[in-house]
């Protein structure tokens, strides 16, 4: 499940820095769209789980799309949506944070160019 959460995340923050978003701003959505993009993700799985014997196929995508969604806007949005807000806030202060006080460590690992 991280898998997905991890890369859209990554190419959000960089997205993000080429859009000229200030480092707070790249990193909040960084948090949020990964964290979004792993509820997804985990509501896609769950989602297959609901086939029944004896369904034909396309019936059986429609009770596995009905299911992921439901799974995503009942149980992911309404529970963990106040949770992706959260960590956005905390890696963008996060990354606001290392850049003051060592932005060393930022250059090293290019995530922002020297000045």
């Amino acid at each position: 499940m991280g898998v997905l959460g991890s890369f859209s995340g990554y190419f959000a923050f960089r997205l993000a820095q080429r859009m000229g978003f200030k480092l707070f701003w790249c990193g909040f959505l960084a948090g949020v769209i990964s964290d979004i993009c792993t509820y997804m993700e985990t509501s896609i799985g769950l989602g297959l789980l609901v086939f029944k014997e004896g369904e034909t196929f396309s019936v059986a995508i429609m009770h596995s799309a009905k299911a992921m969604l439901e799974i995503f806007i009942v149980f992911m949005a309404t529970s963990q949506g106040s949770l992706c807000i959260a960590e956005g806030i905390v890696v963008g202060f996060a990354l606001t944070y290392v850049y003051k006080v060592r932005p060393s460590i930022l250059y090293n690992l290019r995530v922002v160019k020297t000045q």
